[in-house]
């Protein structure tokens, strides 16, 4: 039985609850979704999901492509911190 306290939270692998886990984790540091999943123990078919949701919110952003630090493929690095996204300007000429 739960208390009313229980209630009001998210189970630990529930969709809110790992994007908000996804969240916290890009906004200390930049990562790659592989990197990500790694990390946090969430399924990278998940994870792409839950970045897929922050992009369409702007929330996320992609600082910089280069090679992956787990899988060592070129990949997306993500933050979710505004002082690190990329200038229009320079998201511009990236889609050159």
């Amino acid at each position: 039985m739960t208390t009313k306290k229980e209630r009001g939270k998210a189970p630990q692998n529930s969709s809110i609850a790992q994007l908000k886990r996804v969240q916290v984790a890009l906004l200390e540091a930049p990562a790659t979704r592989r990197m990500l999943s790694e990390k946090l123990s969430i399924y990278s078919g998940t994870m792409c999901f839950i970045i897929d949701q922050l992009k369409k919110a702007n929330r996320c952003q992609v600082v910089k492509t280069t090679n992956c630090k787990v899988s060592n493929r070129k990949a997306e690095y993500l933050t979710c911190n505004p002082e690190q996204f990329p200038d229009k300007d320079q998201q511009e000429l990236q889609l050159l």
